[in-house]
């Protein structure tokens, strides 16, 4: 590399340290990126890469120059360090693709097993082009968020990135995998030692970055499974093949309640890969079993909360599914309780797949697989304000749903629109069928 260049890359690096500042809102952190922070590290081999993704090098910021490399083993991102890639991404307020000759690339290789990159706390990466290895089982997630021990606090930040994924999603003993970018408060062996993270903080900024989950995987995934977790991801100007997926509390044995995530999603494009299989925009989780059949404790009194404005939901079978509590198996368990999901929508536009079945809206209160009581008191409520919907689409709406036995229904479990019929009706375009109105709360 050129003098020239390497110059060039440090006021870029510059620049964007104190972007990266500044939407933290953090004038110490500003005033110390300019006057203090030291040249970045420049390496041009994943040999190199290795050695400096180092504790030692906190507060650095790593540069690996353009090309490709490949790693045979995870990589971690150790606390306050920034790693850059020199990609310059192309697209306008959503990305496409990065600039020819500029891309630089980490690939995980054929047999990698594991998540490709994890981030610690007060990381963050930016204009790289991660790609995960393809397997059955996935070999891991491109991107982990995850807490390290109850109490744990993390801030990562993933900007003009791109994130590509041959893999379908699956269950592995940490929990997801297969997962574009997973955000997870951890109970890593269920109900065995050591126990559940409590009471950890994950915070994560993704902006005008890419994700291409072209096998049906998920493209960002945030789930609780520690109690009194707390997950917030603020999503701006992203481009998203695979979509969303979130659970507020999900018990993988010990009790995981008062646990929440937040969702803030501002004009992203969330698109369905060509898949013969149905797909779903975004699922929404309150409170929830385990999807496989493991012994499961209680799952009460989490809360999922998502904004989106001016978001698109692409070519989906589903675009929006939507549940309080969703029980999957009749384990010996305590039932779902008093979970809550509210989402607040305003400029979304659904274009679900033009198939038979395909549903803008799956919304229920709360949900069993089988004959079996979901939980009491769970909740799915929503406004949404100047949207566009498919047309006739075989939409969904209940209290409570799955089984055919009333008594199997579970109490007080609701879906409720805020507002009355006549606000959605006049705000709101080409969705039908409409809620019924005994779903409306009378509002505003």
């Amino acid at each position: 590399m050129s003098i020239h260049s390497v110059n060039s890359g440090k006021r870029s690096v510059r620049c964007r340290w104190l972007l990266l500042a500044v939407l933290a809102g953090n004038l110490f952190q500003i005033l110390a990126a300019e006057a203090d922070a030291p040249d970045p590290i420049v390496v041009y081999s994943i040999e190199g890469l290795q050695e400096a993704l180092t504790d030692d090098n906190a507060g650095r910021v790593i540069v690996l120059s353009s090309g490709s490399y490949q790693t045979e083993v995870p990589l971690v991102v150790p606390d306050k360090v920034t790693l850059m890639g020199e990609g310059v991404m192309l697209g306008g307020q959503v990305p496409t693709e990065f600039e020819p000759g500029s891309v630089t690339s980490i690939v995980a290789a054929p047999g990698f097993v594991g998540d490709l990159l994890t981030l610690g706390d007060g990381s963050a990466i930016i204009g790289l082009q991660l790609e995960q290895a393809a397997g059955f089982p996935a070999p891991g997630n491109i991107v982990t968020v995850a807490s390290r021990h109850s109490g744990d606090s993390i801030t990562v930040a993933i900007e003009d990135c791109e994130l590509i994924n041959p893999n379908s999603s699956g269950v592995g003993p940490l929990g997801p995998i297969g997962e574009g970018v997973l955000i997870t408060t951890r109970n890593a062996f269920g109900p065995a030692p050591p126990a559940a993270h409590e009471d950890a903080q994950i915070t994560l900024r993704m902006e005008h970055s890419v994700i291409r989950s072209s096998a049906g995987a998920t493209g960002v995934f945030a789930i609780n499974f520690g109690a009194r977790g707390l997950i917030t991801a603020e999503l701006k100007h992203n481009y998203i093949l695979g979509g969303l997926r979130v659970a507020g509390g999900v018990s993988r044995g010990d009790a995981t309640s008062d646990a929440m995530v937040q969702i803030e999603s501002v004009q992203n494009v969330y698109e369905s890969p060509d898949s013969p299989v149905p797909t779903i925009g975004w699922q929404i989780y309150g409170g929830s079993s385990t999807p496989i059949p493991i012994p499961t404790g209680v799952a009460s009194s989490n809360t999922v909360y998502v904004s989106s404005t001016d978001d698109r939901i692409l070519g989906f079978t589903t675009s929006i599914l939507g549940i309080g509590a969703q029980k999957f198996f009749d384990q010996p368990q305590q039932p779902l309780s008093n979970n809550l999901v509210d989402l607040r929508i305003r400029g979304l536009e659904m274009r679900t797949a033009n198939t038979v079945g395909a549903a803008d809206f799956r919304l229920v209160g709360a949900n069993s697989d089988g004959e079996y009581t979901p939980g009491n008191g769970n909740v799915l409520r929503v406004l949404m304000r100047n949207s566009t919907g498919s047309g006739y689409a075989d939409n969904l709406y209940a209290n409570s749903f799955g089984p055919s036995l009333e008594e199997n229904l579970g109490v007080d479990n609701r879906l409720e629109f805020v507002g009355s019929v006549n606000a959605f009706q006049t705000t709101n375009v080409a969705i039908d069928p409409l809620p019924g109105e005994e779903f409306f709360n009378g509002g505003n």
